[in-house]
């Protein structure tokens, strides 16, 4: 029996595609511990409860996906799911209210703790529904509880439905809307680590966010000027041109030496702009352009192995916007192939955010790698 299998489906019929995974995984003649998957919007409430009737004793958790990518395939309308059978053990939970109150359950993330009693090589990894703006909150409240334990948080935000802006997260064959779902994995075979990888490089251009809303992540300023004024002028070009490219420069802060992304949601009719992280008033951050992808892959690499020669299984949270950059670039077939070479067996989904323990962020991929 393998520890872990991937089982991977683009049929676009739903039906078909959930039985084609289940064959996958039922051919390693084995109950799963755990079942991690990702789909399109539309299918996943069915696929949700449909997993865990077929899968009673395992904990299954997931997320919507802009598209699904693995060792075995990506689709944009199939289902694909990260079975592990052997060598971990989990305890779950979840936290309602993520937009305003997520410590009213605060309790939820100790009794999970409780049901994990070696903390080492141990991650809680987490999944949010979109649209709350409560990313940095919930990383807090997660912070209060696991700082002393080395537990990392790593996770990501689900996509949501383009058509009717709904966004859900699963738990045990559940689906919820303003919730993070989560997992405590315990690897009990060796390490895990983990792995923020930037496509985005500094430019000469800086900013001081001198007017904010970090609430609702507006800028109002940048150096006392309209922020989209002021970013334009630097540019040299027109507002509705930094509309048409704002996938092209997001904006990019320095915390303890490391460059953290967040991604400009749009430009408001008074010249403030949206984004989809919080940014403090005063901080100093710096306009941001694309390095070049083939070095970044292969420095990625470089660290990974370095830490773990020899992976087992990874989890990649990859940044929706970044999915479509390499779309946009003709490079999204390089970016799954060098993960299918280098990481093991592996999933992943295109996210509306990646976090890291207290930092939720933009244009990023975070992978999470088993030992």
């Amino acid at each position: 029996m393998k520890r872990s299998v991937v089982a991977f489906s683009s049929n676009p019929d739903s039906k078909a595609a959930f039985f084609e995974c289940v064959a996958q995984i039922n051919k390693e003649c084995a109950e799963p511990k755990l079942l991690i998957y990702f789909s399109s919007p539309e299918p996943f409430i069915y696929f949700t409860e449909a997993l865990k009737k077929s899968f009673p004793t395992a904990t299954t958790i997931g997320a919507m996906s802009y598209t699904e990518f693995s060792s075995q395939g990506s689709s944009k309308d199939g289902l694909t799911i990260l079975a592990i059978f052997s060598g971990i053990e989990v305890s779950s939970g979840i936290i309602f209210e993520i937009a305003r109150h997520p410590r009213n359950y605060i309790t939820h993330i100790r009794k999970a703790l409780s049901e994990m009693p070696n903390h080492e090589n141990t991650v809680c990894l987490e999944f949010m529904s979109a649209g709350s703006k409560g990313e940095e909150i919930v990383l807090d409240t997660f912070n209060h509880e696991l700082h002393d334990t080395g537990i990392r948080v790593v996770g990501g935000t689900s996509y949501a439905d383009p058509k009717t802006k709904t966004t859900f997260v699963a738990l045990d064959g559940v689906v919820y809307k303003n919730t993070c779902v989560f997992v405590l994995i315990h690897n009990t075979n060796g390490k895990i680590f983990d792995y923020r990888e930037n496509i985005y490089k500094q430019t000469k251009h800086a900013f001081t966010a001198t007017d904010v809303d970090c609430e609702n992540r507006i800028v109002y300023e940048y150096d006392n000027e309209p922020a989209a004024e002021a970013i334009s002028k630097t540019l040299g070009i027109s507002k509705q041109e930094m509309k048409n490219n704002l996938i092209q420069n997001p904006m990019g802060r320095f915390v303890d030496g490391k460059l953290f992304i967040t991604a400009p949601d749009k430009i408001n009719d008074d010249d403030s702009i949206s984004y989809f992280a919080r940014i403090y008033n005063c901080t100093k951050m710096f306009l941001l352009e694309a390095d070049d992808f083939d070095t970044v892959w292969e420095n990625t690499k470089k660290q990974i192995i370095q830490e773990i020669p020899k992976p087992s299984f990874t989890l990649a949270i990859n940044c929706t916007l970044r999915a479509q950059l390499f779309e946009l670039k003709n490079r999204f077939n390089d970016f799954t192939n060098q993960l299918k070479n280098n990481y093991g067996t592996y999933i992943g989904f295109a996210s509306y955010g990646e976090q890291i323990d207290l930092e939720h962020l933009n244009q990023s991929m975070v992978l999470l790698v088993f030992e």
